[in-house]
């Protein structure tokens, strides 16, 4: 008894010893991404989403109508992308869509607060 207890007392020592070992390799700086983990990051959120509902999406749309929606919702991102940039760079950085709002309809600043915010809650409640 005293022989199995030394042996899980060895076992719990050497996994504290390996967990501290990967916790300390995965202590990063606060603000201090890499690139590749911003793209793989982005990458998994945008592919995820798309390939778990749009292929649902297009059957019950048929070939025909949902090949003009994609290319209908890929302009129009385009467009609204395009745009955001343009005000982005405008900006003094770092640009917010706050800053934006705010140059842009300052009437409306916290209904477009409110939009962002409902749209971060559905995209976090949809996975």
């Amino acid at each position: 008894m005293h022989g199995s207890m030394s042996v899980d007392s060895d076992n719990d020592s050497q996994t504290s010893k390996g967990s501290r070992a990967i916790s300390s390799a995965l202590v990063y700086k606060k603000g201090e991404a890499s690139i590749t983990s911003c793209v793989i990051n982005l990458s998994k959120t945008i592919l995820g989403s798309g390939m778990l509902g749009l292929p649902y999406a297009y059957a019950q749309t048929g070939h025909v109508l949902g090949t003009l929606l994609m290319i209908f919702a890929a302009a129009s991102s385009l467009f609204a992308l395009h745009f955001l940039s343009e005000c982005a760079l405008r900006e003094k950085l770092p640009a917010s869509f706050y800053s934006g709002a705010s140059k842009a309809l300052p009437k409306f600043t916290i209904v477009i607060d409110a939009a962002v915010a409902i749209k971060c809650f559905g995209v976090a409640t949809s996975y």
